[in-house]
């Protein structure tokens, strides 16, 4: 009997480790067993994931046999063997699949909305390690991604589909090969004034280095073109092999936590940054152009994203210290919304200042002073991008209902209100109704040029009352506008690195002129742009996350926990309070009061991309200490109760663990030979099992003995190890 799950999404479609439907650890099973009880991807699960996909739009009228799905994927597939599998379950469907090939995330549905496709398919695991795969999925007319309801739906569809037998099926539906004209469209709509930012200004990237790290992914040769096209004197690209390798010593997702990068993080065989290529260029031309840098007649900056293109961080070398300065989504965002309030002041007064749980606290206190209306929203760049879809149709509405009769657009209002009532979203709904908004009135040429001038209004820069949202983790989703294939503008949201790095490189190089600002002055206003509070994440990885869910004995348990935290650490001066967040009801979210202000927030939640769960503690940076003693007290506790026995890494893990506290430090053939001798049919990457255990969970870490200085690395157990090794029966 398979253990069905109600929901087999994550925060943005699927991502598991990939595994051949041959191979002999799912000998016997179906591809959705393989899915649900190994958590284990197959090639034929993704056909059967993308064939259910297309078959519901079918079968609810959503889209016609023949008509469009576009596909794209990153490179970590080179054989092709999963991406062919997709596109034959678009196919079976009786969907044309319109094939991009190896195009970033936000190009999918920049191109679907381009076409006028019916749905857009991404085969990606984005910054998830390179033995891992997923599919992400875009909704046709406003290119929302799936949201709770939209999950079940298909979720039902798959379970369903899963007794059909999918290989009798022949692939009926067209296949048309695309890339070139994607990659140009997509290219045309970075490289638009409108959308990059860009003023009529050619002195604006006057002595600027850019090294631009695609992490062998889906912008490698993309993104370097089109910071020349835009006119960037010179642009270097790093990590730009199409081997597999994506995101392995590259990418944002190594940046994480990080702020400052030291000499020392990168030189020497256990340096954090030893084989870290961007950040070694961008020291070795930092140090090259020094003298101009602190003249301010030179720039040496990095361009980082991660392996699907959805995210970007900002790098700086900073001749004075030489270091490299690494800006997170929060800095990036803010640096983006002060330069759209000083261009445009009135316009973006009282407009969205929209970021997740996972940033910095202050972030949104200083965005409030500087004139936006912040909103606090949960993980996953689709609940930002839902806030811009709602506040663009709400505003349609609202002008609508100034040319209309009212008698016309109210009904359309009711069901926008009740769409908005508490519950989980569905997108299917709200794209639906958009279209039929975008429809009012419509018949004549009187008619459309009324939504035609509605829409260029909405194009107006403040206009829309959404100015940025952010995730601290590199996400960003800014208003932009594509022109589709039949000539009409139409605005797009979406989580798009590139576009968010076109926007950071104007905001920084208008804000901060070389005549007006010291190098001093301006590294600090970069590095610095809000007072910066406390942030941390600990991670826990390999872990069964059906315990942690609203009202599980986990879930008891663990409020407690940080309850008695905060109270140890604060005593009687704050108040406690349990939030519920409408996007994720089981994330476990505390916030600490003081005089009816919050001051901290410590939250527990399921990762909905990997296999780990995170504590993340925020507040002032007075309070780091006390904020990291609840954190690691969460963290202990979910060690003990949350690892899952049967999960291949976490057996391997505990091998590795035991293995240290009996020899001290280890090498890693030692490491393979103990997990060949102890577990033979274990099959894991050594290397991403010693990354999860050193810089992700901190159990692990180099040891500095004479043969580790001799570039022979050997690890040895932390604090935080020998604490864990100490709980083992």
């Amino acid at each position: 009997m398979i253990n069905r799950l109600r929901r087999l999404q994550g925060t943005d479609g699927i991502r598991k480790e990939v595994i051949f439907s041959k191979d002999p650890r799912v000998k016997g099973l179906s591809p959705l067993e393989a899915f649900l009880e190994k958590n284990l991807l197959t090639e034929e699960f993704m056909e059967l994931y993308t064939y259910a996909h297309v078959r519901r739009l079918i079968q609810t009228a959503a889209m016609k046999p023949g008509d469009e799905i576009v596909i794209g994927w990153d490179p970590r597939d080179p054989e092709g063997l999963f991406t062919e599998a997709a596109i034959r379950g678009i196919r079976k469907a009786q969907g044309k699949a319109v094939v991009m090939g190896i195009t970033p995330t936000p190009a999918v549905p920049i191109y679907m909305l381009y076409r006028q496709a019916h749905g857009g398919i991404v085969v990606t695991a984005s910054h998830n390690p390179r033995d891992q795969n997923g599919i992400k999925i875009f909704l046709a007319g406003q290119g929302l991604k799936l949201f709770p309801a939209d999950d079940l739906r298909l979720t039902e569809a798959i379970y369903q589909a899963s007794r059909e037998d999918l290989s009798k099926l022949e692939e009926v539906g067209g296949r048309e090969d695309a890339h070139e004209e994607a990659v140009e469209v997509f290219l045309d709509f970075i490289c638009d004034p409108f959308n990059a930012w860009i003023e009529n200004d050619p002195s604006l990237f006057g002595g600027l280095t850019l090294i631009v790290d695609p992490a062998h992914g889906s912008y490698v040769g993309i993104a370097a073109a089109a910071f020349k096209r835009v006119g960037i004197p010179e642009v270097i690209e790093t990590n730009h092999q199409l081997n597999g390798n994506v995101n392995v010593n590259s990418g944002v997702a190594d940046l994480e936590g990080v702020s400052r990068i030291t000499p020392d993080m990168v030189e020497g065989p256990l340096a954090r940054f030893a084989r870290y290529e961007t950040i070694e260029k961008i020291f070795k031309t930092g140090r090259r152009k020094r003298q101009d840098i602190l003249n301010r007649k030179a720039q040496v900056s990095g361009a980082v994203f991660d392996g699907d293109g959805d995210r970007f961080y900002y790098l700086e070398y900073n001749p004075i210290e030489d270091s490299v300065l690494v800006l997170s989504g929060d800095e990036i965002a803010f640096h983006q919304a002060k330069y759209l309030i000083t261009r445009h002041p009135e316009a973006y007064r009282d407009s969205l200042f929209v970021n997740t749980i996972e940033s910095d606290l202050n972030a949104a206190l200083f965005a409030s002073k500087l004139g936006f209306h912040p909103r606090l929203t949960g993980v996953g760049d689709k609940w930002i991008l839902l806030q811009a879809v709602l506040t663009w149709l709400q505003t349609y509405l609202d002008l609508l209902s100034k040319r209309f009769p009212q008698q016309e657009v109210a009904p359309f209002q009711a069901q926008w209100d009740r769409l908005l009532e508490p519950g989980e979203v569905d997108g299917e709904a709200i794209s639906r109704l958009a279209t039929a908004i975008q429809q009012i009135g419509q018949g004549s040429e009187q008619t459309k040029g009324i939504h035609k001038e509605i829409m260029a209004e909405l194009l107006t820069p403040g206009r829309l009352k959404f100015a940025i949202g952010s995730e601290e983790s590199g996400h960003q989703v800014t208003l932009g506008y594509v022109c589709t294939k039949a000539g009409k503008q139409i605005p797009v949201f979406a989580g798009n690195g590139l576009k968010s790095a076109m926007n950071t490189l104007v905001a920084l190089r208008s804000l901060y002129p070389p005549s007006v600002y010291s190098i001093q002055a301006y590294l600090e206003a970069l590095h610095h742009p809000f007072s910066p509070g406390f942030k941390k994440t600990f991670y826990v990885y390999y872990t069964d996350k059906s315990q942690l869910t609203r009202g599980t004995k986990v879930w008891k348990e663990l409020t407690e926990v940080i309850r008695w935290g905060y109270q140890a650490q604060y005593g009687e001066e704050i108040t406690i309070q349990l939030k519920t967040l409408p996007e994720e009801p089981d994330t476990l979210y505390l916030a600490a009061y003081r005089e009816g202000v919050q001051i901290a927030g410590v939250f527990c939640r399921n990762s909905g991309t990997e296999d780990k769960t995170g504590v993340s503690v925020r507040g002032p940076l007075e309070d780091a200490q006390k904020l990291s003693q609840i954190g690691e007290m969460a963290l202990q506790y979910l060690f003990q109760t949350m690892k899952d026995p049967n999960h291949a890494y976490a057996k391997a893990e505990r091998i590795l663990l035991g293995l240290l506290n009996r020899i001290k430090t280890g090498s890693e053939a030692e490491f393979q030979k103990e997990l060949t001798e102890t577990c033979p049919d274990l099959k894991i990457s050594l290397d991403r099992l010693l990354k999860e255990m050193g810089e992700k969970q901190k159990l692990i870490h180099m040891a500095h003995t004479p043969e580790a200085e001799a570039s022979k690395r050997r690890y040895e157990l932390t604090e935080r190890g020998r604490w864990y090794v100490s709980t083992f029966p």
